[in-house]
């Protein structure tokens, strides 16, 4: 095959490459997937105008794009007896019934066509379409490469491996797993080693990451790629280490710690809802913690060039591919922005009379994808775990209403502060009288971990200066509240507590600057491979070498997290003092 031949199939096929991720949850044909109800009305609009496009537009034939069109109707709950659904379904079935999947031709779109019939079958029927989804994951397996990639049906050699394509026939592969048909696990533990091999130095992906002997720019890392790139990892992690998020290491606690780190950094998103099929046993291990690393850096490098991604080839396909992949992290933000939002204003700015997005019929079941956050079919919502330390209300909960001014605590009762409205809160912490601030700092973390975290919108200068208030105690809570707002401009705040007096404020400041960035390994400095420790070393003692540990922590983190800040902050404070040369 001609690299213009292999051109021709990428640039048709890459648009849609990410949005086979939506189809793992078996859905019956009497139970269709509804539109969320709450989109807003001009998103539920754009999303009918782009369904009578695709029905009024395509044939639909039995190739892959005609699997992907149906996949997208039926996943935003046209119902799976349309005839042009069934029509698909029917042509599916007859490419496969014929004997093994591409015994007797090679499908036109090879691994993306496979993984999109895959995801069809799966998605409308899979107790009746087992066997022919065993037939699709037959042939995906057998196209996987020695260095775990997959590429073009062309005879590869040693180094080929395309990043959409390997993404697409995972995606294809986890519609089959979660149809409660085996996969072989050493796939999945190949796939993962060659995404963490590929992964270049900037943290992003290449489209042909190890093959110079094309086009130049293939080996180059791209926006669409890193997106690729990052959601397979996110994928993978779960696939191959089960839904159940791995705790994180608690570091050893800094001195004086009376109430406690409020709340560590947990990784966010690795809540997908259970598979009732195991994967088959494999040889090849993986380790978690290089893919946690791996993934850390990947998704600070698509954080960096977001929305940059719509200004290049593909922009459609890049932001399913963030869309999926912030779902399956866990998070609302890349960067500061706000993704969904980008990304409707994008897709409804682009969306055409007729209803399409300028560029093709995949293209516009991807933007349907996109626009109704497919991927939360697949995930559970997630469950944020408490890290909980001595000043977190461990006792009272689940007790009855009237029962709710009491805290229990070993065999005991206490009078304990109700909660109330975030703002009612932070006024009786600037000035605590009657009730202790362990107290306070419980109620203010309980309602806004557990009930109003939106209620830190518009007290972020109250915020502000509480992180400057002479209490220790006080400046701790603030640092907590302000990493939990989401709001990026507020990074420079808890970078300046880092110098904080207090270690465990310091701590507090470091642990809230890994939950606002979605880093929760540490920051990487720049030029570095492995994060920084998030916790500040022990200065319990007087000990010159201890002390002198705690000043190098401070001065290498504060670095870092200076140096991600100016890649990541908002546009409006590019121009500032902090871009002038140090003399």
């Amino acid at each position: 095959m001609t690299s213009a031949t292999r051109a021709a199939i990428a640039g048709r096929w890459l648009a849609a490459a990410a949005v086979c991720v939506a189809v793992a949850l078996p859905v019956r044909a009497q139970e269709p997937l509804k539109v969320p109800e709450e989109l807003a009305p001009n998103v539920k609009e754009a999303i009918e105008r782009a369904k009578r496009h695709i029905l009024g537009s395509y044939v639909f034939n039995g190739g892959g794009e005609g699997s992907l069109s149906a996949y997208a109707l039926a996943k935003v709950g046209m119902p799976i007896e349309t005839p042009a659904i069934q029509t698909q379904i029917r042509r599916v079935q007859e490419k496969i019934d014929g004997g093994a999947y591409g015994s007797n031709r090679e499908p036109s779109y090879h691994v993306y066509e496979a993984a999109c019939d895959a995801m069809l079958l799966a998605d409308t029927d899979p107790e009746g379409n087992a066997g022919r989804l065993e037939a699709l994951r037959d042939y995906l397996v057998r196209k996987q490469l020695a260095n775990g990639g997959w590429y073009y049906p062309a005879v590869p050699g040693p180094n080929s491996g395309d990043t959409s394509i390997t993404q697409f026939a995972l995606l294809g592969l986890w519609a089959v797993h979660r149809s409660n048909i085996p996969v072989p696990r050493d796939t999945f533990a190949k796939a993962a080693r060659w995404f963490i091999e590929s992964q270049r130095n900037d943290g992003g992906f290449a489209y042909h990451p190890f093959d110079a002997s094309g086009n130049p720019e293939d080996v180059m890392t791209t926006e669409s790629m890193t997106a690729a790139g990052c959601g397979s990892l996110a994928l993978l992690r779960m696939l191959l280490d089960g839904p159940q998020a791995r705790p994180q290491e608690t570091p050893a606690a800094p001195p004086r710690r009376k109430f406690g780190v409020l709340e560590q950094a947990v990784v966010e998103g690795d809540k997908p809802e259970k598979s009732a099929t195991k994967l088959a046993a494999g040889t090849i291990s993986v380790s978690r913690d290089v893919i946690d690393r791996t993934l850390t850096r990947a998704e600070t490098r698509l954080a960096a060039g977001f929305p940059d991604g719509t200004k290049r080839k593909f922009p459609i396909y890049f932001l399913y591919a963030c869309e999926r992949t912030a779902t399956l992290l866990g998070t609302e933000t890349l960067g500061p922005h706000r993704w969904y939002d980008a990304g409707v204003e994008f897709l409804l700015a682009r969306q055409q009379a007729g209803g399409d997005f300028g560029s093709g019929v995949p293209d516009t079941a991807f933007a349907i994808l996109f626009l109704s956050r497919a991927t939360r079919t697949l995930v559970k919502p997630i469950i944020r775990e408490k890290m909980v330390g001595g000043g977190l209300l461990v006792g009272g909960r689940g007790l009855p209403d009237e029962l709710d001014q009491v805290d229990v605590r070993k065999g005991g009762a206490k009078k304990r502060l109700k909660k109330g409205p975030v703002d009612d809160l932070l006024g009786q912490l600037e000035q605590p009288q009657e009730i202790s601030l362990p107290t306070i700092q419980e109620a203010i973390v309980e309602s806004v971990s557990l009930e109003n975290p939106e209620e830190l919108v518009g007290q972020l200068d109250r915020l502000r200066r509480l992180a400057e208030h002479p209490k220790a105690e006080v400046r701790q809570v603030a640092v907590w509240a302000i990493a939990r707002s989401g709001d990026y401009r507020m990074a420079p705040v808890l970078i300046a507590r880092l110098s904080d007096p207090d270690p465990v404020v310091a701590w507090e400041a470091s642990l809230g600057l890994c939950v606002l960035s979605h880093m929760p390994l540490g920051v990487v400095p720049p030029n570095g491979k492995e994060p920084l420790p998030i916790a500040p070393p022990d200065v319990s003692s007087d000990d010159p070498a201890a002390r002198a540990a705690y000043r190098q922590w401070h001065d290498q983190v504060k670095a870092a997290w200076d140096a991600w800040y100016l890649r990541v902050r908002p546009y409006d404070e590019r121009d500032d003092r902090r871009q002038l040369p140090r003399k």
